[in-house]
């Protein structure tokens, strides 16, 4: 896998399990290893030796929102998105998060990692994580269950703390 960078363009389709309804904005999610240097918006993290650089056709902050999106409202949410640091509609939960970790952890092995802030419409905020590990198919493959399974996992988190 090394010598030229691999460019990935993720065709996501969300397929979780869980259900829900009502209203709920999302706002862009942030891609931590960019904004501290470690990579580029679009880098995918590699171990230092043996595998090239691998890249997204899109930022990785904004790939991991739109999952988002799509799995909530697969659920059977209505979603809304939120620009930036944009009003909440009232008494509409709101969902942020930080891309902790989005690696390529040796051949054959993807984790994500992600933290949540999930603010209800009171107000009140609850913090989440989520990392899930994905080690079967072709990269394209990994990447795509390992967010689908994090993702789920915070769906089924802020379902049974009444977040939404």
């Amino acid at each position: 896998m090394s010598g030229c960078p691999l460019i990935i363009s993720l065709d996501y389709v969300p397929s979780n399990n869980v259900k829900g309804q009502g209203p709920v904005q999302v706002r862009d999610f942030i891609y931590r290893p960019a904004t501290q240097g470690a990579v580029r918006p679009r880098e995918v993290g590699v171990p230092s030796e043996g595998i090239g650089r691998i890249f997204l056709s899109s930022e990785i902050g904004t790939v991991f929102t739109d999952a988002m999106k799509r799995e909530l409202t697969h659920s059977g949410y209505q979603v809304n998105q939120m620009e930036g640091e944009g009003q909440a509609q009232p008494a509409t939960p709101v969902i942020s998060g930080v891309v902790e970790k989005y690696a390529l952890l040796e051949p054959g092995v993807f984790e994500v990692a992600a933290s949540f802030t999930a603010t209800k419409g009171d107000g009140t905020q609850q913090a989440f994580a989520c990392e899930a590990r994905h080690n079967e198919g072709v990269i394209e493959v990994m990447i795509k269950t390992a967010m689908r399974n994090c993702i789920q996992q915070f769906i089924v988190s802020a379902q049974e703390a009444a977040v939404f």
